[in-house]
């Protein structure tokens, strides 16, 4: 189609095209007024704990280590109402952000290290959005400390335990009914049950230890900053792709209009 043959196909449609044009230009503007633009902050929380030497962990680990906390146990905190309760009154924000809405802007991700989470909070309000970050990154950080310090009670159980087994399976018989408690074999478990007895009572002194002089603690690495530019498209470019896609969708409806008219008229 020819640029003459264009205008004179508007011409004779151009009912059609201003009807799509309208239309398209209405809903962005539509678009602009009810969709708000959403500001997005960031703050980052860091967990530290003991090191869990409960498996074969090398006597020069640190006392202080910071736990691979797996970040879809703090996710399923997130879908959690006490918790979710706990940020929105903190942020000052209860009665005004449902649950609901917290759970849906409220996004946790690792920081690139290990320990070092972020917590991202999208919002209309660029305010809210910051204090909700800040409120969710200390609500989620004092959690993870209280976890991280029973994974620490949870370890020196399973140590223990482990230690009074290989105590008795170092403990020699007091009586002759098995022969084959003498033998060489017998004699090897023992040997090696004496070795475990030595190297988990040195580990469960050391993670005593430890754990009174440096318990599990959650810090904040970095507060959210109120943010400035919205992370949405803003109401003037919705307002302008209504009005370019009105103009695209105006000169197809009028072609294909036009079209059609011609061949039926043939």
């Amino acid at each position: 189609m020819t640029i003459n043959e264009l205008w004179r196909a508007l011409g004779r449609r151009w009912r059609i095209g201003v009807a799509v044009f309208a239309a398209c230009t209405a809903a962005g503007i539509v678009a602009a007024v009810v969709v708000r633009p959403a500001y997005e902050a960031t703050a980052i929380f860091q967990v530290e704990q003991l090191a869990d030497i409960g498996g074969a962990a090398s006597w020069d680990t640190p006392h202080s280590v910071r736990p691979r906390l797996n970040v879809d146990v703090l996710e399923r905190w997130l879908g959690q109402s006490d918790v979710l309760d706990r940020i929105a009154a903190r942020a000052g924000m209860a009665g005004r952000l449902t649950p609901g809405e917290l759970h849906r802007d409220l996004l946790i991700v690792p920081a690139g290290d290990i320990g070092l989470y972020e917590v991202i909070v999208r919002n209309p309000s660029p305010e809210a959005a910051q204090r909700v970050a800040d409120a969710a990154a200390v609500v989620l950080a004092d959690r993870a400390a209280g976890f991280a310090a029973l994974e620490q009670d949870t370890t020196l159980a399973r140590l223990r335990r482990t230690l009074a087994e290989a105590q008795a399976m170092a403990t020699p018989p007091r009586t002759t009914a098995a022969a084959a408690d003498g033998s060489a074999p017998a004699q090897v478990r023992r040997q090696a049950a004496r070795d475990a007895v030595t190297t988990l009572e040195r580990q469960i002194v050391l993670l005593e230890a430890n754990r009174r002089a440096s318990p599990p603690e959650a810090t904040i690495v970095q507060r959210a900053a109120r943010p400035e530019v919205p992370v949405t498209p803003s109401r003037l470019l919705y307002a302008w792709f209504g009005v370019t896609s009105g103009l695209v969708l105006a000169i197809a409806a009028v072609v294909i209009a036009d079209g059609l008219g011609c061949s039926s008229a043939g």
